[in-house]
């Protein structure tokens, strides 16, 4: 559990708000916008769930749903923009995740009722869409797209990077600019949070990574797909409660309305 808990706090430091307008960062964004006239946007999501033991267990009917809510807000918010996204896709489920830490899996509605002893153990990835589950090669231009981009921030006044693999990527799923969103989160609830004696603790650290607090980040690239550019990042952190519908579409209006 406290490896888990410790990942996430790295995952969050990196994932802290961006103190500068994209626009700010990527001047020339609107004319790499200007090559495409549609948008294709895919999204890994992992929200894992502390119990009351030293489980972590990853419901996939709430991935799902979180993933599909996100994917349909982007597309309505950016198609008001004229971005016209027309293909989304959850690739993935705990894709870049530690293959070597095992995970409480709910697969159905019926085994969130299961104790988490019930459920099944597996290794990441815990989803994978059918388009990259059974195309090798697609599988591997994801990860690499997405591990390139896992800790990319642009600060102004640098280079865009450039992600060739994001050119393949984009033309074997039918072209387009290409979105990529990244929905982490720490789900803690009530009986698990204050169901247990937290002692105090020194460090920003030692408390995040040791006491059970409830964290969610959104993060959203896109990419001109002609030479793998990255033309936009945007991100947003949120603390404490559950991942409902009225806080991703929060989230997701934060990071769209910055769009030009």
């Amino acid at each position: 559990m406290k490896s888990t808990m410790h990942f996430f706090y790295i995952l969050f430091s990196i994932f802290v708000g961006c103190s500068t307008s994209p626009l700010t960062r990527y001047p020339d964004f609107l004319e790499h916008k200007s090559k495409f006239t549609s948008t294709v946007i895919l999204s890994d999501v992992i929200v894992i769930s502390a119990s009351l033991g030293d489980s972590n267990i990853v419901d996939l009917v709430d991935n799902q749903k979180i993933a599909k809510t996100s994917l349909q807000l982007f597309a309505g918010r950016m198609n008001e923009k004229g971005y016209n996204v027309d293909r989304v896709f959850l690739s993935s489920i705990g894709l870049l995740l530690n293959k070597d830490i095992n995970y409480r899996i709910i697969r159905t509605p019926e085994e969130q009722l299961f104790e988490s002893s019930q459920l099944e153990i597996a290794s990441p990835p815990l989803y994978l869409h059918e388009l990259f589950s059974q195309d090798t090669i697609r599988r591997q231009l994801l990860k690499l797209v997405y591990s390139s981009l896992l800790n990319y921030e642009k600060v102004k006044g640098d280079n865009n990077i450039k992600i060739p693999a994001a050119t393949y990527l984009s033309q074997s799923l039918g072209g387009g600019m290409l979105g990529i969103i990244f929905v982490s989160g720490y789900s803690v609830g009530a009986s698990k949070q204050y169901g247990q004696h937290m002692l105090p603790f020194k460090t920003t650290e030692e408390k995040i990574t040791i006491q059970p607090i409830s964290q969610f980040s959104m993060i959203f690239y896109l990419i001109d797909s002609s030479n793998g550019e990255v033309i936009w990042d945007d991100r947003i952190v949120i603390k404490g409660g559950l991942m409902q519908n009225e806080k991703l579409q929060k989230m997701v209006e934060r990071l769209c309305e910055k769009l030009p």
